[in-house]
């Protein structure tokens, strides 16, 4: 047992506050046992010295030594009586007697040490004689009686070692009895430790086997409900990222729909569902069935305005509604049998109709209802249905189900955003074809007038350079087929008389209007 251990601390303060208990209980009863005891004491020596003065005085008037010694060897078998001292009329000591409490002793001078007794070990009275015939009374002297306590004080003692000692067992008693108890109360303290260690590193499946109806058994009730809330929650976040995972690859709509409508069936374990989005009439419309079905035909989809039905009133409120019974809920209508993504008399590929669950509604259906949201504004309703004993869907069943809800709009908002920048992007490319065609005919259309032009025409580029379109004639004009990329200066002035200055200036000339704009 580590002594920070609660077990230790409980023990000990139990084994301490029982100590202090009967540490004060066997306080109080020495308090009243020397009580008690000092009151006898004092009775018993009353009686004594009443004994003594009623016996002595006339055996002191007689001079009747023998009986005066008799008297003092009775009286001072008494084991509170150290010691039986008479004095004569003037003080001075006559006869006395000593006891140890087994052997008494006849004295014949008062000892030193009854001089220096304290006043309640010393009890001093007068010995009156009375005459009988007379009536006067004589004082013959005094009795002095030397008390002791010792014996009361060794019932004390033995008082004390007793309590002492029941003390001392009744806490190895109750150190065996509170061990028991209390780890018997602390037992399961440390399953439910071991069990929070196995949470933390992620191992929920472990039992808690505590059967108890007291406050560990209710906090072993709550440990259990606490464990499989973090199973639920921890199982819930790995279906979140294999759905964001899933929806992140999708870039086609209803597969996006067809993946959240399968993931929400298999958390909450319901058989049908359906998607509604709003069209461009603002209506709520069909647009994906789960299972998926193929409907054939001039069927037009179910459309729900924004309030109609329980998906209308869940577009609306742009909150979750669950009707864990549609026979018990006001809300849903019969003619609502379409919200569960069924189109009366409509044929799919497999031979089975898609109404085939309708009659079940009569049955009563569990309906959980579930809107797309994105800033405030609702694209859509999630719904799904299935058996009333089968669907499960609890409280923190609703922050999972509007967090796939928000992922599922971010990916029909990423797929529309393709859609539109893919539309965009053919648009441009059927452009840029037709703008290509134009230029390749404009191209042609020029190369055409080039080439039966009976002019010498070409195009001067940066650097004096002779662009490779030029007239054809320009070969007849300078008798040589070496035009293209070659210097205009070289190919108009190489046979020229004209001067170096005037070519110069013709090449400058030429150089500032290249290039302009």
């Amino acid at each position: 047992m580590r002594l920070n251990s609660i077990s230790f601390k409980l023990i000990s303060s139990m084994l301490t506050i029982t100590t202090l208990i009967l540490c004060a209980l066997g306080f109080y009863d020495y308090n009243e046992s020397k009580k008690r005891l000092d009151t006898q004491l004092n009775y018993e020596t009353e009686l004594l010295l009443n004994r003594l003065k009623l016996n002595l005085p006339p055996a002191i008037w007689n001079i009747d030594d023998e009986y005066i010694i008799s008297v003092l060897g009775s009286e001072a078998k008494a084991i509170f009586i150290r010691g039986i001292y008479i004095e004569d009329e003037k003080g001075r000591f006559s006869v006395g007697i000593s006891s140890d409490g087994a052997e008494s002793e006849m004295l014949e001078e008062l000892p030193e040490s009854v001089s220096n007794l304290a006043a309640n070990e010393l009890v001093k009275d007068k010995l009156v004689y009375l005459e009988r015939d007379s009536g006067d009374e004589y004082t013959v002297g005094n009795v002095l009686l030397n008390v002791s306590d010792a014996a009361n004080v060794a019932l004390l003692n033995a008082e004390v070692t007793r309590q002492a000692i029941q003390v001392a067992a009744l806490n190895v008693i109750l150190l065996i009895l509170f061990s028991v108890v209390i780890n018997r109360m602390t037992k399961p303290l440390g399953t439910l430790k071991d069990l929070a260690s196995s949470i933390a590193l992620g191992n929920y499946d472990l039992d808690i086997n505590i059967k108890r109806s007291d406050e560990i058994g209710e906090l072993s009730d709550s440990f259990t409900t606490m464990k499989e809330g973090i199973k639920k929650k921890v199982q819930d976040l790995r279906d979140l990222n294999v759905i964001s995972e899933e929806l992140a690859v999708c870039s086609v709509q209803t597969v996006a729909l067809e993946k959240t409508l399968h993931a929400l069936s298999i958390h909450s374990n319901v058989q049908c569902g359906s998607v509604y989005l709003y069209n461009q009439n603002e209506s709520l419309e069909l647009e994906c069935f789960y299972p998926p079905k193929v409907i054939e035909g001039d069927v037009q989809p179910r459309t729900f305005e924004n309030g109609e039905g329980i998906i209308g009133q869940a577009s609306a409120k742009r909150e979750i509604i669950y009707i864990p019974n549609t026979l018990t809920d006001e809300r849903f209508v019969n003619d609502d049998s379409a919200i569960l993504g069924q189109v009366d008399d409509a044929e799919v590929k497999d031979g089975a109709e898609v109404n085939d669950d309708v009659d079940d509604s009569a049955k009563g259906k569990a309906i959980i209802c579930i809107p797309l949201v994105d800033n405030n504004i609702s694209l859509g309703v999630l719904n799904l249905s299935g058996k009333v004993d089968e669907v499960q869907f609890v409280e923190t069943d609703y922050e999972f189900a509007e967090t796939i809800s928000r992922q599922l709009v971010t990916t029909i908002k990423n797929i529309r955003m393709r859609e539109v920048i893919e539309e965009q992007n053919r648009n441009l490319e059927a452009k840029v074809q037709e703008r290509t065609t134009e230029l390749r005919q404009k191209n042609h259309d020029i190369a055409s007038m080039m080439e039966n032009m009976h002019q010498g025409l070409f195009t001067i580029t940066l650097g004096g350079m002779i662009h490779q379109e030029y007239a054809a004639f320009l070969e007849e004009i300078f008798d040589t087929k070496r035009i293209a990329e070659r210097n205009f200066a070289d190919l108009l002035f190489s046979h020229s008389l004209a001067g170096s200055d005037a070519v110069d200036q013709n090449i400058t000339a030429v150089d500032a209007i290249v290039g302009e704009d």
